[in-house]
């Protein structure tokens, strides 16, 4: 719904005129000099001038706004919002398009733009249904877009891309860095120095398994000398994850737990399950 308000000046501060026990006065738009009777006080609110709406409304046709050109007006819905007859200036097509819409550039074009990039994308590098492409593009967003919800896990804490993944080739780079360090369907990327950047030298591809017991939200317990996860004392022993959790946060050891469940592990077990 498109509607301008008025720049309003007080001409008239009494017309003897009342509404609802309010003075009515008589005012003037700046902008076209039309009049407007109005309760007094009422320019402190955005009040809406017809006039300059019908104007700016009138000036609009024939105009391009991003890819559309504004051929006529159409029809208002029962929302009261505008729709008007535009040409697409990239396929020469006719579409009935939202006024707001064009003008906020929300639609920018009748979906040949998209299609456009798609194929010039898949035409360039051949990745675009890649699954290297989905993860190199995740990548960035958590490293760079403010709007990401892992973006304050990445990059505000530093964590950036490197130059060489970057640019026009940064993706090309990324590919075959990866296809040279073995990657396959169903890795996950990993930083080895979780503080580091993602970069050739501080990456390499590991499982989803592997990556979850290097997060920074992981609960490290100790068993026979060596630090776990829970998540590897779950696997080694067969018992739930939630089980083991619960019993470990409410302050019991590792070792009570697989006492109470007649589970013993040793190391050398857990080693050849890992080799394996």
């Amino acid at each position: 719904m498109i509607r301008i308000n008025g720049d309003w000046e007080l001409v008239e501060s009494d017309t003897g005129q009342r509404k609802y026990g309010n003075i009515i006065s008589k005012y003037k738009c700046k902008k076209c000099n039309d009049t407007k009777l109005m309760p007094k006080y009422y320019t402190n609110k955005n009040v809406i001038c017809e006039t300059c709406t019908k104007i700016f409304l009138d000036s609009i046709i024939n105009k391009q706004f991003g890819n559309w050109i504004i051929i006529e007006y159409s029809h208002r819905d029962r929302y009261s919002r505008r729709f008007y007859k535009c040409r697409c200036v990239l396929c020469d097509t006719i579409h009935t398009v939202e006024l707001s819409n064009i003008l906020n550039e929300t639609t920018k074009s009748c979906g040949c733009l998209t299609k456009y990039y798609q194929s010039y994308s898949n035409f360039k590098h051949g990745l675009y249904k890649h699954p290297l492409y989905f993860i190199y593009h995740s990548m960035l967003q958590r490293c760079q877009n403010k709007n990401n919800d892992n973006f304050i896990r990445y990059g505000q804490r530093g964590i950036y891309v490197c130059d060489e993944w970057l640019g026009e080739d940064g993706l090309i780079n990324f590919y075959n860095w990866s296809i040279n360090n073995k990657y396959i369907h169903g890795l996950s990327i990993h930083r080895i120095d979780n503080d580091g950047p993602y970069a050739p030298w501080n990456c390499k591809w590991v499982t989803r398994e592997v990556q979850q017991n290097n997060t920074r939200g992981n609960h490290y317990v100790q068993l026979n000398n060596t630090m776990y996860t829970i998540a590897d004392i779950s696997r080694m022993s067969n018992i739930p994850y939630s089980k083991i959790s619960y019993a470990i946060l409410n302050g019991k050891s590792v070792h009570e737990v697989l006492q109470k469940l007649n589970k013993k592990i040793s190391i050398i077990s857990f080693a050849k399950k890992e080799e394996q």
